[in-house]
């Protein structure tokens, strides 16, 4: 069963920051393939919620793997929905 995903204002921020980045310092191609892993993982988790481990009892954490980002998001099983919270480098701090 897939779960509605829900995008918060920081995570779209961060989407749009990570892909403006991308594209003014390596190129589009680089942006769009990365934009399009980011859609993807998150597919992923809509698909398979429990696919990020238990972060601070405060939602759960995806790591990209061969990308340095991490996806932080919350589940709402009653609601069947994954609320993206927000999409970090590894290097920043996390939220």
């Amino acid at each position: 069963m897939t779960h509605q995903v829900v995008w918060e204002e920081d995570a779209i921020e961060d989407r749009v920051g990570i892909f403006e980045f991308l594209f003014e310092n390596a190129g589009s191609g680089v942006a769009d393939k990365v934009d399009s892993e980011i859609v993807s993982a998150v597919e992923n988790i809509s698909v398979f919620p429990f696919i990020g481990g238990a972060w601070r009892g405060m939602g759960r954490e995806y790591s990209m793997g061969k990308l340095p980002y991490n996806i932080y998001y919350d589940l709402d099983e009653e609601k069947e929905r994954v609320l993206i919270l927000r999409i970090l480098h590894n290097k920043r701090q996390s939220i």
